[in-house]
């Protein structure tokens, strides 16, 4: 019999002589590596030039790169509060050079007596010292501000106003928009007597940088989840073209971009309503929250990647965002208006009993049909493509393998040579590797809807059938009193 050997030749030399083969060595479901990727906006301070990507495995190094107060370092800190396992990358742009930086007022009043003031920019707690001196404490709480390590934010005292402090946002664009200012959030925490807060909201931010210059420096390899913290329909379009080329079955480096957007219902279903039909993106709806919106798709990011790694099929309802805080009471979405945003396209966040931001369901902009439309599918037909292919390459092609036909000539056992009787016997084995793993589901089917046929002198074609599992979430009863 003969047997084919990838290293040894034939030799007069005497000696005996060993080539290890590795290829059956791995037996089951491989482990798919897992990255996510984080884009976002630097400051001038940071050391990294923009459109550079960089890896991030310490908490030291988003400040370094792209400076404390950016976006793109707030956006790795919140992931990283969540997930610390996942292999992080991040690529910075600057400012769009015709943005308009966000701004708003906090402005004192009344005759307090005194006392501490708990104020919270971007979900961010902060204590004000506050006296009668109205002046005085606005100069304190502008001095807060700038001296935080971290905030988006910088401060400065009205100078025709000096009981009011204006807030600019530090990163021009539409984000500084979404940077909640308020006081008092916690139970408990109370105004000083006498003291009026007034808050103008931040506004005027516009100008988001140009996604396009950040995808021109990616390379060709996988990132299995993207923060995206834009939302604008320029940036989704453009996203959205890269991501469905890495789909594409001559390229496979899938990934899903992540996103966050505030807004009323009617706002977040309009905005459903006008950008795409994607299955390769999911936005996130929120109203309202402290916490800014890339900054909660951040922290979903890090959950959905700690989550499918182990298990991609797996749903993400009750996750909690550590670090996110919720919305007030009067400004939760109710589950009838959840269930509109979910039908439109939007995912959605509870707030659990302990007062914590939770996932609730984890949906694709997708509206087509249900095919296509929770991120657990897309996430679990990317490890089975990705799971299929490692396979097939370490088994057969990585080891030069021949093709023959199935005409019922045995080959010698030593031999390596492919059918497709063989190779439907390895998609077999495969799916019940995966059926193991609660992965997917009816054997049967698969047996027999799928096709393995040769296909020219040099390929096998191949349908494969595969029913994937799907997460639970209903479980309906009817309730009856008897007496």
């Amino acid at each position: 019999m003969s047997i084919a050997f990838n290293q040894l030749q034939a030799t007069l030399v005497p000696g005996v002589r060993v080539e290890i083969d590795p290829s059956r060595s791995v037996r089951g479901l491989p482990g798919q590596p897992f990255k996510i990727l984080v884009i976002g906006q630097r400051l001038a301070v940071g050391t990294v030039a923009a459109a550079t990507l960089k890896l991030v495995t310490r908490d030291d190094q988003a400040p370094q790169y792209w400076g404390a107060h950016s976006q793109i370092t707030r956006l790795i800190a919140a992931l990283r509060e969540v997930n610390r396992e996942t292999e992080v990358w991040g690529v910075a742009l600057d400012d769009d050079g015709a943005a308009v930086a966000a701004a708003g007022t906090i402005t004192l009043s009344g005759t307090p007596s005194g006392g501490v003031l708990g104020l919270y920019i971007a979900g961010v707690r902060l204590q004000i010292s506050i006296t009668s001196d109205l002046v005085a404490s606005a100069a304190a709480l502008a001095a807060a501000i700038n001296a935080h390590a971290s905030l988006p934010v910088q401060a400065a005292v009205n100078p025709g106003q000096q009981e009011q402090v204006i807030v600019t946002a530090l990163n021009g664009g539409e984000a500084g928009n979404d940077i909640d200012m308020r006081d008092s959030y916690n139970p408990g925490e109370i105004r000083p007597d006498g003291l009026t807060v007034t808050y103008v909201a931040m506004a005027s931010g516009a100008g988001d940088p140009d996604i396009s210059t950040a995808i021109t420096v990616l390379p060709g390899e996988t990132y299995n989840l993207i923060v995206l913290p834009w939302t604008g329909t320029a940036n989704l379009a453009a996203l959205e073209a890269e991501l469905e080329a890495r789909w594409d079955g001559n390229t496979m480096t899938d990934g899903v971009a992540i996103a966050a957007k505030a807004g009323s219902v009617a706002a977040l279903t309009t905005f459903a309503g006008t950008s795409l039909d994607s299955a390769y993106q999911v936005v996130l709806g929120i109203n309202k929250s402290p916490t800014p919106p890339a900054e909660l798709a951040a922290r979903a990011a890090g959950l959905v990647a700690s989550s499918a790694q182990s298990d991609p099929a797996r749903g993400f309802t009750g996750m909690e965002l550590t670090g996110a805080l919720a919305p007030a009471a009067e400004d939760r979405f109710t589950r009838q208006e959840r269930d509109l945003l979910l039908t439109a396209g939007i995912a959605t966040m509870v707030t659990s009993a302990s007062g914590e931001v939770a996932l609730e369901r984890m949906v694709t902009n997708y509206v087509i049909d249900a095919g296509l439309r929770d991120l657990t599918t897309m996430l679990t037909l990317s490890y089975v493509r990705w799971s299929w292919v490692e396979r097939i390459s370490r088994k057969f092609l990585t080891q030069r393998f021949k093709l023959k036909d199935d005409d019922g000539i045995p080959v010698a056992g030593g031999q390596r040579v492919l059918t497709p009787l063989r190779l439907k016997d390895e998609g077999i084995a495969w799916f019940k590797d995966l059926a193991d793993a609660a992965l997917v589901e009816n054997l049967a089917q698969f047996k027999a809807d799928s096709i393995f046929q040769r296909q020219g002198p040099n390929a096998l074609q191949t349908l494969l059938a595969v029913d994937i599992i799907n997460p639970l979430y209903n479980v309906d009863a009817l309730l009856q009193h008897r007496l």
